[in-house]
Protein backbone atom coordinates (compact mmCIF):
# COMPACT_ATOMS: atom_id res chain seq x y z
CA UNK A 1 0.00 0.00 0.00
CA UNK A 2 2.71 2.23 0.47
CA UNK A 3 4.35 2.01 -2.45
CA UNK A 4 0.75 3.16 -4.60
CA UNK A 5 0.63 6.37 -2.05
CA UNK A 6 3.83 7.26 -2.46
CA UNK A 7 3.29 7.93 -6.11
CA UNK A 8 1.59 10.55 -6.45
CA UNK A 9 5.02 12.65 -4.72
CA UNK A 10 6.72 10.86 -7.96
CA UNK A 11 6.58 13.86 -10.03
CA UNK A 12 7.80 15.89 -7.76
CA UNK A 13 10.42 14.15 -6.82
CA UNK A 14 11.87 13.59 -10.89
CA UNK A 15 11.29 17.14 -11.26
CA UNK A 16 12.98 18.04 -8.05
CA UNK A 17 16.37 15.38 -9.30
CA UNK A 18 15.99 16.86 -13.00
CA UNK A 19 16.52 20.19 -11.81
CA UNK A 20 19.63 19.19 -9.65
CA UNK A 21 20.54 17.08 -12.52
CA UNK A 22 21.34 20.37 -14.61
CA UNK A 23 22.42 22.50 -12.05
CA UNK A 24 25.42 20.26 -11.33
CA UNK A 25 25.54 19.58 -15.08
CA UNK A 26 25.95 23.61 -15.83
CA UNK A 27 28.24 23.86 -13.22
CA UNK A 28 30.86 21.37 -14.38
CA UNK A 29 30.44 22.36 -17.88
CA UNK A 30 31.52 26.56 -15.86
CA UNK A 31 34.39 24.46 -14.14
CA UNK A 32 35.78 22.73 -17.38
CA UNK A 33 35.30 26.50 -19.38
CA UNK A 34 37.35 28.19 -16.58
CA UNK A 35 40.61 25.81 -16.30
CA UNK A 36 40.73 25.87 -20.26
CA UNK A 37 40.39 29.59 -20.34
CA UNK A 38 42.73 30.06 -17.19
CA UNK A 39 45.86 31.12 -19.04
CA UNK A 40 44.13 33.28 -21.83
CA UNK A 41 43.28 35.97 -19.66
CA UNK A 42 43.57 39.04 -21.56
CA UNK A 43 43.10 37.43 -25.07
CA UNK A 44 40.85 38.33 -27.70
CA UNK A 45 37.65 35.59 -29.60
CA UNK A 46 35.12 35.81 -32.45
CA UNK A 47 31.51 35.29 -30.55
CA UNK A 48 28.09 34.95 -31.49
CA UNK A 49 25.31 36.57 -29.50
CA UNK A 50 22.68 33.78 -28.84
CA UNK A 51 20.20 35.62 -26.51
CA UNK A 52 19.75 39.02 -24.07
CA UNK A 53 18.78 38.77 -20.61
CA UNK A 54 17.73 40.90 -17.73
CA UNK A 55 16.84 44.74 -17.67
CA UNK A 56 14.67 44.08 -15.13
CA UNK A 57 14.38 45.11 -11.46
CA UNK A 58 18.12 45.41 -9.85
CA UNK A 59 19.23 43.13 -12.81
CA UNK A 60 21.79 44.37 -15.52
CA UNK A 61 21.48 43.34 -19.38
CA UNK A 62 23.42 40.93 -19.75
CA UNK A 63 24.33 39.13 -23.53
CA UNK A 64 24.40 35.40 -23.76
CA UNK A 65 27.42 34.06 -26.21
CA UNK A 66 28.60 31.11 -27.65
CA UNK A 67 32.26 31.07 -28.59
CA UNK A 68 33.22 28.36 -31.64
CA UNK A 69 37.06 27.87 -30.28
CA UNK A 70 37.57 27.16 -27.77
CA UNK A 71 34.07 25.95 -27.15
CA UNK A 72 32.71 28.68 -24.11
CA UNK A 73 29.23 29.37 -23.37
CA UNK A 74 29.41 33.34 -21.42
CA UNK A 75 27.30 35.65 -20.40
CA UNK A 76 28.69 39.89 -21.20
CA UNK A 77 27.78 42.58 -19.20
CA UNK A 78 25.49 44.75 -22.08
CA UNK A 79 23.18 43.92 -24.84
CA UNK A 80 23.85 43.33 -28.47
CA UNK A 81 21.44 42.12 -31.07
CA UNK A 82 20.38 38.44 -30.61
CA UNK A 83 22.66 36.87 -33.79
CA UNK A 84 25.45 39.69 -33.93
CA UNK A 85 29.00 38.33 -34.04
CA UNK A 86 31.10 40.43 -31.66
CA UNK A 87 34.59 40.65 -30.88
CA UNK A 88 35.18 40.08 -26.78
CA UNK A 89 38.18 39.84 -24.53
CA UNK A 90 38.67 37.85 -21.30
CA UNK A 91 38.79 39.75 -18.76
CA UNK A 92 39.15 37.26 -15.39
CA UNK A 93 38.73 33.73 -14.83
CA UNK A 94 38.15 32.28 -11.33
CA UNK A 95 38.97 28.42 -11.29
CA UNK A 96 37.59 27.82 -7.79
CA UNK A 97 34.54 29.69 -8.48
CA UNK A 98 34.28 28.05 -12.25
CA UNK A 99 33.74 31.87 -13.45
CA UNK A 100 34.64 33.61 -16.80
CA UNK A 101 34.27 37.19 -16.99
CA UNK A 102 34.40 39.25 -20.83
CA UNK A 103 33.69 42.18 -21.98
CA UNK A 104 32.37 43.22 -25.15
CA UNK A 105 35.22 45.34 -27.41
CA UNK A 106 34.25 48.44 -29.51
Amino acid sequence: MFALEALDELPDLMRSAGSRESGIERAVIDMTEAFVLAGSVGAEFDAVVVSVRGGGENRPVRSEIHIAEPAVVAFVDGEREVGTRVRVRLEGVDTAEGTVTFAFLG
